[in-house]
């Protein structure tokens, strides 16, 4: 079962599923699906990944937790009064799920020379000045830009969000592959939220994306707890 558990630590908890079944193995088990939720999926990859995040999350939290996940008015899936908050992602076979005590946005993204083309319309023009542009690992550095700025709308869940007016980062553009960790902020009528934002590479050619709020909301359970 190509469950990972990329980390387990006292306040976040990040897990990935590796798409490699067909759809017959997440339809087959149960507990974990409403069958009414699949009648809207036409696309058979997008049926998949949704599949996926649901049976990550049965295993991630457990069946009793599980059961208690609803949807905000966003579509965020939140688990109210449990203490933790909840995000997922996936891009092609890889689905990924956050759990933490803070507020947090996660964004995964496999790495594709397509995301180049649409650089202007997230990133400001002094940040694309800082990029190496056509220079070795230009791609890496417009994903971070992405990546960040889709885990920061995640987290900030209220939407209506110009993704390069309202979302800034504080980064050098010098892409690490063994990661970094720096600030970023939303910035909207005259208020400022801020978040700790990294990124790492995975599974070769894939782009993890994390912010978290930097205002903890003091949940008492450990995911110590919470057993996988």
């Amino acid at each position: 079962m190509p469950f990972y558990l990329h980390k387990d630590e006292k306040d976040q908890r990040i897990a990935f599923w590796k798409i490699e079944e067909p759809d017959s193995f997440f339809t087959e088990r149960t507990g974990f699906v409403n069958p009414d939720n699949l009648k809207r999926f036409t696309h058979p990859q997008a049926r998949l990944q949704w599949l996926a995040s649901r049976l990550l999350l049965f295993e991630l939290l457990g069946p009793v937790l599980y059961k208690t996940l609803k949807k905000d008015a966003s579509g965020k899936p939140i688990a109210q009064g449990q203490g933790f908050e909840l995000s997922i992602s996936h891009s092609d076979d890889l689905v990924a799920v956050a759990i933490s005590k803070n507020i947090i946005g996660i964004d995964i993204q496999k790495i594709t020379p397509k995301l180049a083309a649409v650089a202007p319309k997230f990133i400001l023009e002094a940040d694309l000045a800082a990029i190496n542009l056509g220079k070795e690992k230009q791609l890496e550095q417009i994903h971070v830009h992405w990546g960040i700025k889709e885990a920061l709308f995640k987290a900030y869940s209220k939407g209506q969000l110009d993704f390069k007016e309202h979302l800034k980062l504080n980064w050098n553009a010098a892409f690490a592959k063994e990661g970094d960790t720096f600030d970023a902020f939303v910035m909207k009528n005259d208020e400022t939220e801020p978040y700790s934002a990294s990124y790492e590479l995975v599974f070769d050619n894939y782009l993890l994306c994390i912010v978290t709020k930097l205002q903890t909301l003091h949940y008492s359970k450990d995911f110590t707890d919470i057993k996988i």
